[in-house]
């Protein structure tokens, strides 16, 4: 099972082409995450597109928009950040590598990518679809 207090990180959209990829990350650090791969740039307004390079440890991964969705008004309840960037497989997963090593999760470990339908089932347990296991 994963912890709800971990900041999680997936590709949102199906691999195939496509022009545009999203990746998402929720959850409370999704915000400092996000401006560490951004290397501080100017603070993301809430629901406002932002055009930004997003980066790794060497070099820019890739330009992309870079939206904040604030809790508790997003898709998961948690604070959500979604960076639409160039639909290319290797430049999404570049992302998620990015966001791995800023500190989102990696699944099964205290860092791990979780699959897209994590997302969703975090938003069905805070809207209360689910019962507490008592």
């Amino acid at each position: 099972m994963f912890s709800t207090a971990d900041t999680i990180v997936a590709i949102a959209t199906p691999a195939g082409r496509g022009a545009i990829g999203v990746v998402r990350l929720s959850g409370p650090d999704a915000q400092g995450i996000v401006a560490i791969m951004r290397h501080a740039e100017s603070p993301l307004l809430p629901r406002h597109a932002t055009f930004s390079r997003i980066r790794s440890a060497d070099d820019v991964v890739d330009h992309a928009i870079v939206t904040l969705f604030p809790a508790p008004h997003s898709y998961t309840g948690d604070d959500v950040v979604e960076v639409s960037a160039h639909g290319s497989q290797v430049i999404l997963r570049a992302i998620v590598a990015s966001a791995v090593a800023a500190g989102a999760r990696l699944a099964g470990m205290r860092l791990r990518v979780v699959h897209p339908v994590e997302l969703l089932d975090e938003s069905y347990r805070r809207a209360g679809y689910y019962q507490q296991d008592e």
